[in-house]
This record gives C-alpha cells, sequence and structure tokens, in this order.
C-alpha cells in the first residue's frame, strides 16, 4: 500500500503471487531505496536463490531486477546452515542493503550480514567479499546460533555525504 499525494488516496501496489504452499504471510527479506529506486525482497522456505524486485516509479506493479544466488556464499561459509529440526537445514543470512549503481547495473551490490561476519556481493557478477567481522557466535547446547543476528535492514542506514553538521 502507498498513499499518492497528488489524489490524497490509499493505493495498492501490484505484487507479485505468492508461490504455492502453506504461505499465511508474505515473508519480507528486504524493503529498501537506492538511487531513488525502490526494491523488495520474497524469500520463502530455506533458499539461497531469490529475486531482487524493483517497484515501477508509477507503483503500477513491480520487476524482477536481479536473480541471486548464494551458492557460492554457503560453500565459502558453512556456518550460515543451520539446522533447526532433524529434517531441515536454514541458511542464515540477512540482507542490509541493495544498492543500484546509476550508470551501471554489473556494479550494483548486496550487503550481507552471516552469522559472524558482514560481506558485500556484487548482483551483476555474483562474487562476494568479506567486510568486516562482527560479534562472536554462541551456541546454545544443540549446536544453534543463538544471537547470530544482530543487524537487519531495518537496522543499516546509507551514507550520504553532507557539508552540514548533524
Amino acid at each position: 500500500m502507498y498513499f499518492n499525494m497528488e489524489d490524497e488516496r490509499v493505493r495498492t501496489i501490484p505484487m507479485p503471487l505468492i508461490p504455492h504452499g502453506d504461505w499465511k504471510r508474505r515473508p519480507f527479506g528486504y524493503y529498501g531505496e537506492s538511487n531513488d529506486h525502490l526494491h523488495f525482497v520474497e524469500i520463502y522456505g530455506p533458499r539461497t536463490q531469490f529475486d531482487v524486485y524493483e517497484i515501477e516509479r508509477d507503483y503500477s506493479g513491480c520487476f524482477v531486477k536481479y536473480h541471486v544466488d548464494l551458492g557460492s556464499v554457503r560453500v565459502a561459509f558453512p556456518q550460515m546452515m543451520q539446522r533447526i529440526s532433524r529434517d531441515t537445514m536454514y541458511y542464515l543470512f540477512a540482507m542490509l542493503s541493495i544498492v543500484g549503481e546509476k550508470k551501471d547495473d554489473e556494479d550494483s551490490f548486496m550487503v550481507l550480514h552471516i552469522p559472524g561476519k558482514i560481506l558485500w556481493y556484487n548482483l551483476g557478477h555474483e562474487s562476494f567479499e568479506k567486510i568486516c567481522d562482527v560479534g562472536a557466535e554462541h551456541y546454545d547446547g544443540n549446536g544453534m546460533v543463538e544471537d547470530s543476528f544482530m543487524y537487519s535492514w531495518f537496522h543499516s542506514f546509507q551514507y550520504i555525504e553532507s557539508v552540514s553538521c548533524i
């Protein structure tokens, strides 16, 4: 939903269909703006492959902007894989920011939080680098990571260079 300032009405943005399955709600993994583009991500189930959507400027709908496959990140950082039951493995990661470059989509990137690390992930080339280590991981008696996500997309803010004091 959004509020249209011109006609002062609440409107609905057409969204992609929810995939088959027992989904009670839309699991937003990310929602944010970069370089005048509004992006969102929904992740259904234990997946490392997902789409980044961009909302049309007139709010008439959305389209797939990037296809993401974090398989190479999963291989390099196996601590992303966590067993939540005897049968199910989940991948622990949170998107902190998606930065779309104005000039070249090949340079657009995503900042990810995985247990104990912050990563830079290039959306055009599907390459990645570790930015920094964050906090020690704490494991419970069953090998599960506790408090592994100190950060999420609603905890991150883009740096804006300014000459004024803030």
